[in-house]
């Protein structure tokens, strides 16, 4: 089981993806806004962060800086249903701050908890 950190602003998102890895035996810490991210992940300890990138108040962008800035090392799946989702620049801005992964809205349930069980942080520890 992981601890897990989800970050979206669209409650209906957030409330299927913690029902999905919730169904899948984690624990789940929802926030709303990239700002609370933030501080609930100086607070906490994680194995994973999931973050939409497109946020009101505090950006999956401020998301990464800050945990960058605070040394936090958790691997971190960035989910968007931006349209820069797709483009380069996008896609190693958001590498370079980090990510691990990047999934476009929609994706398939599979497709999510794949990602999931790989970049989990407890996933890699040895035995």
């Amino acid at each position: 089981m992981s601890n897990i950190m989800v970050v979206d602003d669209n409650t209906e998102v957030l409330e299927y993806l913690a029902f999905m890895l919730e169904r899948a035996g984690h624990s789940v810490d929802c926030v709303t806004t990239g700002d609370s991210a933030k501080s609930r992940l100086r607070e906490s300890d994680f194995d994973l962060v999931i973050t939409d990138i497109y946020m009101p108040s505090g950006t999956g962008f401020d998301v990464l800086e800050g945990m960058k800035y605070d040394g936090i090392e958790v691997p971190v799946i960035v989910i968007t249903g931006g349209f820069d989702g797709l483009s380069l620049p996008y896609q190693e801005a958001c590498r370079t701050l980090g990510a691990r992964a990047i999934l476009r809205k929609p994706f398939s349930v599979g497709e999510f908890l794949s990602a999931v069980n790989m970049f989990r942080r407890d996933a890699r520890r040895s035995p």
